[in-house]
């Protein structure tokens, strides 16, 4: 059991009473002494959203709640996935604000790629538009093992990345998180497949079964997503896994005494 002073129950408890919105709609003193300030574009936007009705459909999903906190030695999210990915047979897609996957993930989409021939497509954050450049750096480093599935004897790619530019578009970082098997079943939740999420974060998922809905959210990520993405070639996947340029080199290096909390 946790010291208090170590317990993230009572970290997140003392943020909150920080950061919270009162019941009269005053903000935090916290906020002023960081000499916070609204940002009006952004508060439009929002109102502008806020007011939009959109029509509801519903329809019945065969879900699951998971939940992993890793203080508790929890890895059901973890889990899921790999299960999922193993049990693929024709496709998987994967978008991920922060994608650092442990070597497991990494060995389970290049094994479905590979043997089974199923057709993986990771979309994630590029430089322009991650938040965390030093994760993005060791983000970047992790492509080329992956697009290495790609070597089969028929030639044929089965692993596609691409990076996410929002930014040519006015819109900001990535920062969904969902992945899609045999269009049939999806994970959605808060779990970034990243050190943190496996190892730091208490993360929660819907996996859920119904292939209208998964077909909803594939055509998303074709119609929108990766037309808004830069797909990577297996060069450009080389140069990032041993970057020629020496100062990226030692960047790299430095990110890796870091991963644990990426």
């Amino acid at each position: 059991m946790k010291t208090p002073l170590l317990n993230t129950d009572n970290h997140w408890n003392l943020w909150k009473q920080l950061t919270d919105i009162d019941n009269n709609g005053q903000r935090p003193a916290i906020f002023h002494t960081w000499h916070f300030q609204q940002d009006k574009d952004k508060q439009e936007t929002l109102k502008k959203y806020a007011k939009r009705t959109v029509a509801l459909t519903y329809s019945t999903a065969k879900s699951r709640f998971i939940h992993s906190r890793p203080r508790f030695k929890e890895t059901y999210i973890t889990q899921t996935y790999l299960d999922m990915i193993a049990s693929a047979q024709k496709e998987v897609i994967i978008v991920n604000a922060y994608f650092i996957p442990s070597e497991a993930v990494r060995q389970a989409l290049k094994k479905a790629a590979k043997e089974r021939n199923v057709k993986v497509t990771i979309i994630t954050n590029s430089k322009e538009t991650n938040n965390h450049s030093i994760g993005q750096t060791v983000s970047q480093s992790m492509y080329y093992d992956i697009l290495t599935a790609n070597k089969n004897d028929d030639g044929e790619d089965n692993v596609a990345i691409y990076e996410w530019r929002g930014d040519l578009y006015q819109e900001g970082t990535l920062h969904a998180k969902f992945a899609l098997f045999d269009q049939r079943a999806a994970i959605v939740g808060a779990y970034n497949i990243d050190p943190r999420g496996d190892s730091l974060n208490s993360e929660t998922v819907i996996v859920f079964e119904n292939t209208d809905l998964v077909a909803e959210l594939k055509d998303m990520v074709v119609s929108s997503d990766i037309k808004k993405s830069q797909k990577i070639s297996l060069e450009q996947a080389k140069a990032f896994h041993k970057p020629p340029d020496i100062i990226d080199a030692l960047k790299l290096k430095l990110a890796g005494f870091f991963k644990s909390q990426l």
